[in-house]
């Protein structure tokens, strides 16, 4: 049998045992300062986006007060504004478009310049004031003073008839045409009323329910009721 060594294959040769090694992947530049600058201008980006878009939706045209307007009284096209404002959660502001839709309604309350207008600072007609009656009066002219709006505050005054001194005796004093000079008119009855609305002669007032009855007694017999217009504000 013959015996001997194996020869190594030449130099250089290609040898199927020996193994395959992949060569590691070149590494990329990195750029720092670029990479941070792109997050930032994101940042930015995404920051300015949200700040408008909350500043866009949260402002709404609305119409705004230039004047006072007293309760009861009519709204002109002159005592509102428009503005763009941010509204508060809760508040019912009437859109700058409702203008049309505003204008000759009454105010049921007393309204400030400045103050934004809501849906509840205007009605078709006064409001009744809470715990109150409503009496219709028919006066004189000469018994309407100056400035009778409605939302006034007035002061009701009757007189309750006329003081006789003590001893006088007369058998029948209806037979009297007028009262002698020393007779005096008796204090005088008084009651606090709101005027709610005027038309021409005949207005209705608003007055504690305890006072109803005795007021429209005295407004059926004319004469014997008079109105005091009282400061505004009051």
């Amino acid at each position: 049998m013959r015996t001997g060594s194996t020869s190594s294959p030449p130099s250089g040769g290609y040898s199927p045992a020996a193994p395959f090694v992949q060569p590691p992947a070149p590494k990329g530049r990195r750029q720092p300062a670029l990479i941070a600058l792109g997050i930032c201008l994101i940042g930015i980006s995404a920051t300015g986006f949200v700040f408008w878009s909350h500043q866009a939706a949260a402002k709404s045209p609305v119409l705004v007060l230039t004047k006072d307007v007293g309760y009861g009284q009519k709204v002109t096209a002159d005592d509102l504004t428009t503005a763009d404002i941010t509204l508060a959660n809760g508040i019912n502001a009437v859109g700058a478009d409702q203008l049309p839709l505003v204008v000759e309604k009454v105010a049921t309350g007393q309204l400030h310049a400045g103050s934004i207008l809501t849906a509840a600072d205007v009605a078709s007609a006064p409001p009744i004031p809470a715990g109150t009656d409503l009496v219709g009066l028919t006066l004189k002219p000469d018994d309407l003073p100056d400035g009778l709006t409605p939302g006034r505050k007035v002061q009701l005054v009757a007189f309750k008839g006329w003081k006789i001194p003590a001893g006088t005796k007369f058998a029948d004093l209806s037979k009297i045409p007028q009262p002698p000079d020393w007779m005096v008119p008796a204090d005088p009855a008084t009651w606090s009323a709101t005027v709610v609305s005027v038309d021409k002669l005949r207005i209705t007032v608003a007055v504690a329910p305890a006072d109803a009855v005795m007021v429209q007694e005295y407004a059926h017999n004319a004469g014997a009721l008079g109105v005091i217009l009282l400061p505004a504000g009051s």
